[in-house]
């Protein structure tokens, strides 16, 4: 769920293991060949992977935009799409940074990368101030690969 914390919604991804085990063995069954036939490779094979190129991203205070890196690694036919969204941690949303809803993310065809920008405030502050950026997969989008969070700190002036 986009508004719940990246803590809340670790906690909440994770299903019973008795559940997982059966759905787990329940699609591995559904997968297995009958007879002899052999089946297409699966989806994964051929699906390009992305994640957040960082664990974490500082902006300078003289700086108004955040830009966080996703990167792509697989194939680099075709665009890969992915939804991503914006957090909040310590820094406020509309006080410290321009919140972003869930939207659709896009690696052109051919590219290994793409830039997200998120805008930050004037704001003065003293301290720090964090808030996450969230990928996740798209209908029709790319595999995730491990890193799905990222923490952007804003910087106070020197």
């Amino acid at each position: 769920s986009p508004s719940a914390s990246p803590a809340a919604s670790a906690a909440n991804a994770a299903p019973p293991e008795s559940v997982a085990s059966s759905a787990n063995g329940a699609a591995a069954a559904a997968r297995a060949p009958v007879g002899g036939e052999t089946s297409a490779p699966p989806r994964s094979v051929w699906q390009p992977r992305v994640e957040l190129a960082a664990d974490t991203v500082d902006v300078p205070a003289s700086e108004r935009l955040a830009q966080v890196a996703v990167r792509r690694s697989g194939s680099l036919r075709g665009a890969a799409s992915f939804t991503w969204w914006t957090e909040s941690g310590t820094a406020k949303p509309g006080l410290d940074f321009i919140p972003v809803m869930p939207r659709t993310g896009i690696i052109e065809d051919g590219s290994n990368s793409v830039i997200l920008d998120i805008s930050v405030t004037a704001t003065p502050r003293r301290q720090p101030k964090s808030f996450y950026v969230v990928i996740d997969q798209s209908e029709s989008g790319a595999a995730l690969g491990a890193r799905t969070l990222t923490m952007v700190t804003i910087q106070p002036p020197d």
